[in-house]
C-alpha cells in the first residue's frame, strides 16, 4: 500500500511538474508572438512614414 500512495504521490508531483512546463512554454510561445508583431507593426509604421515622405516631402 505504502508503495502505491508513494508512486501516486510521485506522479501528481511530475504533473505538477508538467504542467508548470507548459504553461511556462505557452508564455515563452506568446512572448515571441508579441515580439514578432510589435516588430512587424514598427516596420510597416517606417513604410508608411517613408511612403509618406515620398508623397509629401517635409522640406
Amino acid at each position: 500500500m505504502a508503495l502505491y500512495i508513494n508512486i501516486r504521490e510521485k506522479l501528481e508531483a511530475q504533473k505538477i511538474i508538467l504542467l508548470v512546463n507548459s504553461e511556462n512554454s505557452t508564455k515563452i510561445n506568446l512572448a515571441k508572438e508579441a515580439n514578432a508583431f510589435e516588430s512587424m507593426m514598427k516596420s510597416n509604421i517606417q513604410l508608411i512614414l517613408e511612403i509618406n515622405e515620398e508623397d509629401y516631402p517635409i522640406a
